[in-house]
This record gives structure tokens, sequence and C-alpha cells, in this order.
């Protein structure tokens, strides 16, 4: 257990009793801590009462103890004009063991009518009985008149667990203590100190950084178990500790808000402007603190991903955790609703404090729409706008090394504050991959299931994408899960064979394309395709990859106005004249230039004249939702 921490709320407990609060409220649920709090050398409180008359100590001063001490009860003479007169709380170890030793008393405060010396209790919450006690005790201890007044004025009830779980009325008169998480280097003092040096200096770092997030306790009892795991070949690996620790956070987080993701993919294909910035951020955001003072500005702080499902962004994630090294909590916006009001904003408010605990980290709120899209609109709730609010602040303010990674399918309706800049650095755009990102795709997905570099290189991909992905001079447009599906399919079929090369590899490829249904073949996931791309491009978000078949340019929002015009005149003109000016003022005006590849031409071919046919209709969509907002 950290002493920092033990020592922090020790010292605000006392600052309570200093200052007469009668309640302190720790938020905890480890008994083991609050026993340790109450039982810690030196004590909580030596000295609570004292009679003005030892050692030149003035009454109700509060003194501090270098000794183990027990509290006994001691009576005092009576004497006039002395504030002693009546039972005080004496603290001392001198006369015990003799006949005129003081009497041990155990007290409830919330039992007990007249309490005879002040005193010091914990209770867990929830607690029926204490909650139904506490009010009589704050009136009386708020009460000069009362007989008692003197020596509730100098006790303190400790009321702990991990959600503060007290109305309006008992907050008035609570201090409220955040039992902070250990830090980095506190961490590491607890590894060594445990495994009584079993680690070296090099291990305590390495899992140090692990751990972050755990309590003290937490850290204890998971160094131990650490310590029994079987080193592989007399080396005790980091990767397998770390899973260890992993494993342990996540089941820890199960059932929450947040969800603890173990990072994964070595690399990504597909998306290699985003590989590039993050390569050139990689630093500044995992020395957060470092950067800020060497060159006075802040590390870029989270991105947002957007376009079609399926093409890589959740995979994007967790490359984005392994590449930057850090831990990867998942926030699961549907998960903060709750019937309860007060609740939805408390757990939006506990999951961000959990994010900056284990900072640095990479915080992943998946499917961005699903939790926020229309937050402006009327017909939200005061609850759920107010959350909104909580998370847009956090976004902008917060200072601690949590990087957010954002996804959204879906961005038609989504507050236009988060695209504002200071929120996300930078907006990237998941489009549809085109040959070569396929290519890409299909040897990232390869070399992440062991199949030898020189087999992959060998495989002609464009036979296969030119063979099972053009049908009938109309293309079959995939996604990046229709790869991955195409190269489980392969490697099934695959793995009884002793040696694989180029070319068996390649067919199975081909049959497996066969198989199933990719997204493309369905015509209402052309629409669904074309519908995004109207908004990534109105939205000038950047591609992930130099390989797009629209510019931001090429979408030409003025001319919904033109267009506005001409279907108002449609009974006017002839039909002839009527398709012509609206062929003349398309919103979509490709600059796309017709290559070798004939799968990239076909695609363009039928995306032009598909998102055509829905951008005057989603112009018309976003704009009253501007105008409701």
């Amino acid at each position: 257990m950290s002493e920092t921490v033990l020592n922090s709320v020790r010292e605000k407990c006392r600052e309570a009793l200093k200052a007469h609060i009668p309640i302190v409220y720790i938020k905890t649920d480890s008994s083991i801590f609050i026993q340790r709090l109450l039982e810690s050398s030196p004590a909580l409180v030596a000295r609570v009462w004292s009679d003005g008359n030892e050692s030149g100590k003035k009454p109700n001063e509060l003194v501090q103890s270098d000794e183990k001490v027990k509290i006994v009860a001691k009576k005092a003479k009576k004497s006039e004009g002395k504030a002693g007169n009546g039972n005080y709380l004496h603290i001392t170890d001198e006369c015990k063991g003799s006949e005129h030793s003081p009497r041990e008393k155990e007290i409830d405060v919330l039992a007990v009518k007249n309490p005879q010396y002040p005193f010091i209790k914990a209770y867990q919450i929830p607690k029926n009985t204490v909650i139904e006690g506490l009010m009589n005790y704050i009136i009386r201890h708020e009460d000069p008149d009362d007989d008692c007044y003197d020596v509730l004025q100098n006790s303190l009830v400790i009321l702990y667990s991990s959600q503060v779980q007290l109305s309006k009325n008992f907050l008035t008169y609570t201090n409220i203590i955040e039992v902070e998480i250990p830090k980095d280097n506190e961490i590491r003092d607890i590894i060594v100190s445990e495994s009584e040096h079993y680690f070296s200096n090099d291990d305590a770092d390495n899992y140090s950084g692990a751990m972050l997030g755990l309590t003290g306790e937490e850290v204890v009892m998971l160094t131990k178990r650490i310590a029994t795991v079987e080193p592989d070949e007399d080396d005790r690996t980091t990767d397998k500790i770390k899973n260890f620790i992993y494993e342990y956070k996540r089941q820890k987080m199960e059932g929450g808000c947040l969800e603890f993701c173990k990072s994964s993919d070595d690399n990504i294909g597909g998306m290699a402007v985003y590989e590039k910035w993050l390569n050139d951020n990689a630093e500044a955001i995992t020395a957060w603190n470092d950067y800020e003072k060497k060159y006075g500005i802040s590390p870029p702080k989270g991105v947002l991903f957007c376009g079609i499902p399926g093409c890589g962004k959740s995979a994007a994630a967790k490359f984005t955790a392994n590449k930057l090294g850090l831990p990867m909590v998942k926030l699961d916006i549907g998960t903060l609703m709750d019937k309860y009001q007060g609740e939805a904003e408390r757990k939006m408010r506990e999951a961000l404090r959990i994010c900056e605990e284990i900072s640095p980290c990479v915080v992943w709120i998946d499917e961005l729409e699903k939790g926020f899209s229309g937050a402006n609109g009327n017909e939200d709730s005061s609850a759920f706008k107010r959350m909104f609010g909580y998370m847009l602040g956090w976004m902008q303010e917060n200072k601690k090394p949590c990087f957010i990674f954002a996804t959204a399918n879906n961005i038609g309706g989504l507050p236009k504050e988060f695209f504002r800049t200071g929120r996300m650095d930078e907006r990237f755009a998941v489009y549809v991959p085109l040959e070569e990102d396929c290519i890409d795709i299909f040897e990232s997905l390869l070399s992440k299931y062991k199949i030898p570099e020189e087999c992959v290189k060998a495989v002609k991909f464009e036979n296969i994408i030119r063979d099972k992905l053009i049908r009938n001079e109309k293309p079959r447009i995939v996604i990046g899960s229709d790869i991955e599906q195409a190269v489980k399919i392969a490697l099934r079929k695959l793995i009884n064979r002793k040696t694989i090369t180029a070319t068996i590899l390649e067919e199975e490829l081909k049959n497996a394309f066969d198989n199933f249904t990719v997204y493309g073949d369905s015509e209402e996931n052309i629409d669904s395709i074309a519908v995004s791309y109207c908004r990534l491009l109105r939205k000038g978000m950047r591609p992930t990859t130099e390989n797009v078949l629209f510019d931001c340019k090429d979408y030409r929002v003025d001319n919904y106005i033109k267009l506005k015009e001409i279907k108002k005149q449609k009974e006017t003109l002839g039909d002839d004249e009527y398709e012509k000016k609206v062929r003349a003022n398309r919103i979509l005006e490709s600059s796309y230039k017709r290559n070798t590849s004939a799968y990239n031409n076909l695609v363009h071919a039928v995306l032009e004249e598909r998102i055509n046919s829905v951008a005057y209709d989603i112009e018309e969509y976003e704009r009253n939702i501007l105008i409701r907002m």
C-alpha cells in the first residue's frame, strides 16, 4: 500500500477534526485501507481534548503523537474554572497495567444517547442503520446547548464507499476525501518492497506502468502473484507479465462503463497517411509532460475516425495503443445512460476520473454517434445534455495524458462541437479501400497470421481482385472486414498443409470470395457508402490513405442552392432541359482520372453516380439539423 496515499488521507482527516467537521466520506471500498488509516502510526489523532493544564496546551487543541497509542477514557477531576470539567479523551501508555489504568471503552456514536468522550468511528456505506443515526448525530454536533457538545465537536464519523451515497442534507456537514491512485513511482516502490527485491529495477519500471490505475492493495496482491509466474527460458518476459496484469484489469472493469482493452495489431493496412501522422506525433504523445515543458505547447489530445463500417477504425485504435505502448480503455457511451436522475452524469464523471488516474493511456470512444448523435435536439433530456456538455468540457480542458481515439460510422447529426479545433487534433475519413489499399490489407493480415513474408510477396493479389471483385463489368465493392474474412476462410483450408506456396495461397484466397457476400454486393450498402462519402467530403475530413476517388474540393456545396432553384422550375422546364441543368450543377464534380486499375475505375463510376443521386437530400437534411440546433 502506498504510504503517500495513506498519509494524504490521514492529513485530510486531521484537518476535518481541527475544523470540527462531523463527517468525512472517504471514497474507497477497501476496509483494509480504512483499518490501516485508523491503526496507523502516528495515530490519526493523539489528543482531541486538553484541559489546558498539561504542557501548556490550549483547551480543545489537537496534537499529534509519534507513538502508536490506544484511545482510552479517563475520568477528569471536577475543578471549577477548568475546561477539563467532565470527561475528556486522554491518550497515554504510561498508566497501562496499573490499578489506576483508565477504562477502555468501545462506543457507537449512532447507538449511544449520551457519549462520554470524543471518538473516531468508521462505517461502510450503504448501511441503513448508519444513515438512520447520522441526522441525530449532526443535530447534536451543531447544538451548543447539548450536554455533549464539546465531546461531539472533537469527534469524527468516517464513512466510506467508492461512490458517495448521501443526501444533500448530509453533504452540507461532510468533507469528501478522494483516495488517490498510486502514481508510477509509488507503484514501483511497492513492487520493489513487496517482492523483496525478487524483481530488478528494470522489471519494476516495466510493470509499474502496466499497473497504473490500481489501488495500493491491488498492486501488492498482483506483485505477489507475478512472483509465482514461471519464467520463460530464465527470463521473466515483460509481455507475459503484462498480459497477466491486463487480464486482471479487464476482469476488474467488467460490467462497468469502461472496458480495459488489450492493444494488438502490430500493423494496419490501407492507412499510410494516418500511420505517418502517428509516427510524427508518437514522441509528443508518450512524453506528454516533457514535451509541454520543452516546447511550451501541448501535444495532440486525440483523433476522430469517421467512415464506412468495417474499414478498420477499431483496428486502428488498437494499433495506436500498441504503437504508443500505452494501455487502452474503451468508453461505451451506451452504458452510461441510466433511468435514475443524476446517474448518467455521475457515471461519466467517474469514467473520466478513472481515465485520468491510469494515464498516460488511450481512451477509445467507440461508435460516438450512438451516444451523442442529435445531442442538441429538443427531444433530448436535460441529463443527456449535461453529460454531453461535461464530456466536451473535459475533452477541451483535460491536462492529463489521455489520448482520445474516437470513432463514428455515421457523423450525421453529431454535434458540431465535436469538430471544433482544440478537442480533436485531426479528423480522419475512412473510405472504402481501393486496389492498392486492398493489397496492403492482404499483406498486413497475412503477416499477422504468421505466413512467411517471401510467400506473401509472391502472391499476385491483382489477379484476385481482377478475377473475384469484378463481375459482369460491375465491381464487388469490398471493405476491410471482407478481406479479413476471405483470409480466414483461406487459411482454414490450409491449416493442415505442411507447406504453403504462393500459388496455393492465391488459389484459396480466390475461392474464399465465392463463399460469402461482400459488403458492396448489397444495393442498400452502396447507398450507405454514398451517404457516408457525402458527409465526410462536406466536412473536409482528411483521408487515412493517399488513394482516394474524390477530393474534398470535388464536393461543391454551393451547387446545392442552384439545384434548389432548378427543382422549383421543374414543371416549367422540359425533361431534357431539366436533366441537362441538373447534370451541369451536380454537387459532386469528380476530378478523378481513369487509370490501369479496372476495379478502381468501376468503383469510381458506381459511387460517383450514387453520391450525386443522394447528395441533394443529404444537404437538405444536414441543413435542417443545423437550423434546429
